[in-house]
């Protein structure tokens, strides 16, 4: 609820946005729950955030590694309600790094944890995609 939680702004590069958009089947609450049908970008991104706080950290490792100097293309703001995910970020960041030190100068961790939390869901996102 926004009582508890702030609004913060994911600068997402556009490709990205459209690719999870497009992605088929559904994307809302099932009927029989309340409120309205959870749908639309916010929705399919606080998914892909939980996706991806729930990643296996050595997976995670190889994406970033593969892409170390990756550069997002025309970014998009998306306004999501949510916790402030500074500290999961840290923790996340520590981990990968007492798995791979060489990620310690990783372009994806030299910004604040929102653009750090929106280049890890593109970079996961792209992988995911490019696997498939």
């Amino acid at each position: 609820s926004i009582k508890h939680n702030n609004r913060h702004t994911l600068r997402i590069d556009r490709e990205v946005v459209n690719a999870i958009l497009s992605k088929t089947g559904p994307h809302g609450r099932r009927d029989k729950s309340r409120g309205r049908p959870a749908s639309g970008i916010r929705h399919l991104l606080r998914r892909e955030i939980m996706l991806l706080f729930n990643m296996e950290y050595s997976k995670l490792c190889q994406i970033l590694l593969h892409n170390k100097d990756y550069k997002s293309g025309k970014k998009q703001d998306i306004t999501l309600v949510m916790p402030d995910l500074s500290l999961a970020i840290n923790e996340l960041k520590q981990q990968l790094i007492s798995i791979e030190y060489g990620l310690v100068n990783h372009l994806v961790f030299k910004r604040m944890w929102a653009p750090c939390l929106a280049r890890l869901v593109e970079l996961v996102w792209l992988h995911k995609t490019s696997r498939g």
